[in-house]
């Protein structure tokens, strides 16, 4: 909790009672960044902008959920995109295609909208979902995936699997022994350069990510391995926590291990590569048609004394009690000292 000072006698017990208190922990999720393409909205965030834990973007909607467990949609061609199937909670993860969106449930079932994809056995149990354009995929509990609206079906023995990524007519499966497997329709071409082989040696990755018939494999260090069609990565490749791709553009976006996102392959009139500033504490991204969102990080706990709400509790916090120890909460409650107990 935080102390509300009333009368000036109080400060210097209040100031040391800040530190002692325990700390009362709670989910809480961050804003998030738009930019790019906004023809549908898509770049709109509906406020308020705030508790968001993940993002997804699909070709001209964009999906945030929140740290209670509901999602929030905007953007898109048509109304049905944005209604999410009551009741909107209990989610745990999203993602979208062209122009449909789906999400899992934390008891492992699956939603999509509008309309459904196949049904599946209830009792399967899923962890993780992917989508990219007209296809989706789901991973199941036992290391098994299923592959909607994919150019192929996946192929055997369909086990082992503990990462997916949907990328175009492309599907894509992380094993658990750090092999990648990936499936659909690759053309040869090196006019377009469109490159099907995975970079050698297939071994050592610890996620897959992938969008817009382009794949990337993550390796320790935060090293990137790129194929598909005109897929690359920018120097240094070096401290990569996620990559995605525009699913009708050439454009990509890496978020590094230490909270800063770099775009990449935009056209130069455009300006679509310019992360908006400040360009740090992001914690995930994501790449629609042609637009992109990026995550801020939002505060894990809520600190007794935290008065400033950096996460810390320090001498900073002290400078804000000492402005305003002579606050009345009752006149005003408004006053960043005064936080409702």
């Amino acid at each position: 909790m935080r102390i509300n000072l009333i009368y000036p006698g109080y400060f210097f017990a209040a100031v040391i009672l800040v530190f002692v208190l325990p700390v009362s922990v709670y989910a809480v999720g961050g804003e998030i960044v738009a930019w790019g393409n906004n023809n549908y909205g898509q770049c709109n965030v509906p406020a308020p902008n705030e508790d968001f834990i993940a993002v997804a973007a699909g070709d001209r909607h964009s999906l945030g959920l929140k740290a209670d467990g509901s999602i929030v949609v905007w953007g898109g061609p048509y109304p049905e995109v944005c209604n999410v199937p009551a009741p909107n909670e209990d989610f745990i993860a999203i993602a979208a295609g062209l122009d449909h969106s789906h999400a899992l449930k934390s008891d492992g079932s699956l939603v999509t909208w509008p309309g459904d994809f196949p049904q599946t056995d209830p009792n399967i149990v899923f962890t993780a979902i992917s989508a990219d354009n007209i296809h989706f995929m789901a991973l199941t509990s036992d290391g098994a995936i299923m592959d909607w609206g994919g150019y192929e079906e996946v192929p055997e023995p369909n086990t082992g699997f503990v990462a997916i990524a949907a990328s175009g007519r492309l599907s894509m499966g992380l094993k658990d022994d750090g092999t990648i497997m990936y499936w659909g329709e690759c053309i040869e071409e090196p006019d377009w350069n469109y490159e099907c082989d995975i970079p050698e040696p297939n071994a050592g990755f610890i996620d897959v990510f992938g969008g817009g018939d382009r794949l990337f494999g993550l390796r320790a260090g935060g090293v990137v391995a790129a194929w598909g069609y005109d897929s690359w990565v920018p120097q240094p490749n070096s401290n990569f926590a996620a990559v995605d791709s525009c699913i009708e553009s050439h454009m990509m976006i890496g978020l590094k291990s230490y909270g800063e996102v770099v775009a990449w392959g935009c056209d130069p009139l455009d300006g679509y590569c310019n992360v908006p500033g400040p360009n740090a504490d992001f914690v995930a991204i994501a790449a629609g048609g042609e637009h992109f969102l990026a995550l801020k990080k939002g505060c894990a706990s809520y600190l007794g004394g935290d008065v400033n709400d950096d996460m810390k509790i320090d001498f900073r916090d002290f400078a804000k009690l000492a402005d305003n120890w002579l606050t009345d909460c009752y006149e005003n409650p408004a006053d960043p000292a005064c936080v409702p107990k």
